[in-house]
Order: structure tokens, then sequence, then C-alpha cells
């Protein structure tokens, strides 16, 4: 199958916090990339539901455990899906990542470069 995404999306669990007009959550990223992320959510968050997104990432820096990312995000895909361990809906969701500022875009970008050069 041909890839038809611009950046390079890779499978890692990052810690986020969403806030919506209704509901502010934490969870964690199944695959990011400078653009998009997918995650699994345990409420329902209508397609086309504008957010605002928090990112965790690691530090290189020895002063600070963590580098924040922070943008606005479009949810552009739902699915409902049933856990199997124990029988809880969940929905997964893919969230387009739109007004993130440059300096934050190459964070990200980097973090996802040096896991992917670690996983390869």
């Amino acid at each position: 199958m041909i890839e038809k995404r611009k950046h390079r999306r890779i499978n890692a669990s990052i810690l986020f916090k969403m806030k919506t007009k209704q509901l502010s959550l934490i969870s964690e990223t199944i695959n990011v990339s400078c653009t998009g992320m997918f995650c699994q959510l345990d409420r329902y968050i209508p397609l086309h539901t504008e957010v605002e997104i928090t990112l965790s990432l690691p530090s290189k820096n020895k002063h600070k455990n963590f580098e924040y990312i922070s943008c606005h995000g479009k949810v552009v895909r739902v699915q409902l899906v049933l856990s199997e361990k124990n029988n809880k809906t969940l929905f997964n969701n893919g969230i387009f990542l739109h007004e993130i500022k440059m300096f934050e875009r190459e964070i990200l970008d980097a973090y996802i470069k040096d896991l992917d050069a670690n996983i390869s």
C-alpha cells in the first residue's frame, strides 16, 4: 500500500490533554505525525469538533522533564469500538493538528525522527 501522508507517522504513546467547549480530558496517542494524531478515548467527540491539544514530549533538556506542544486540532475521524478487556465502549479518533507554531512543529518533528531512528 502506498503511503499518502506528507509527514511520517509513527506509533508512539504520548501523553496529551484535550479540551473542547464541553470537556477536558487526558489520554495518550497511539500514533502521531506533525499534522495529525490517532488516539482512543472513552468519550464521544463529534466529527469536525475543534479541540485544543497539549502534547507532553519527553525533554532532551536535563533541566526539564517535558516539552509541551500546544496546538488546535479538528476531529476528522471517529470510530466506535468495544473494548475486549471490559466490554467498555471506546472511540478511535483521528485528529488533524493545525494552528501549531513553527518551532513547536519542529520540536514534534525532531521527536518523531528520533523515535523512528531508534526503531530502525
